[in-house]
């Protein structure tokens, strides 16, 4: 499952995984369309917490989400000073995320390092077992993988990786 998968480039990545993985099953949330053409791959359109509380509890294997979660409100709106009501809310979905993995199974969110220490670590206090939660800075290999990391790349901006596992 991926959260905010369309992105700008149509939900490349997404398209690429189902293609290449044929016998896994791929559920994109996004409030951006676009058309699916996998049989493998499910396309919601919709907010982050709406989407996922459309799936049963303790059902995904993997989520993640890049350059995606706490970013943006529940509008779309890029979310450039963070409020109390958008904290709680990317709590909520860090919670909701955490519901609906299977034992064992892995949040992966990409975020700038600003993003990753003043709000998605203290949004997942609690949510996930401190020794259950890495963080890491990106390789620099890796940052081609993507338009977002290409632009993060570009503008010398430091990305970093929290796995967290339930």
């Amino acid at each position: 499952m991926h959260l905010g998968n369309v992105g700008e480039n149509s939900a490349k990545r997404t398209r690429a995984f189902a293609s290449r993985f044929k016998t896994l099953d791929f559920l994109g949330i996004d409030l951006a369309n676009v058309k699916r053409t996998r049989k493998n791959w499910r396309q919601v359109q919709t907010e982050f917490i709406e989407g996922l509380s459309k799936l049963e509890d303790n059902s995904a294997s993997m989520i993640t989400s890049n350059m995606a979660l706490g970013y943006y409100d529940k509008t779309g709106k890029q979310v450039l000073e963070p409020e109390k009501s958008h904290v709680s809310r990317v709590r909520e979905t860090i919670e909701t995320c955490r519901r609906k993995l299977r034992p064992n199974g892995k949040l992966r969110i990409l975020a700038d390092a600003e993003l990753v220490y003043d709000l998605l670590l203290p949004a997942m206090n609690g949510i996930f077992e401190s020794q259950k939660l890495k963080v890491r800075l990106l390789k620099e290999s890796e940052y081609e993988k993507t338009n977002w990391l290409k632009q993060a790349k570009k503008e010398l901006v430091p990305v970093y990786e929290i796995l967290a596992q339930k």
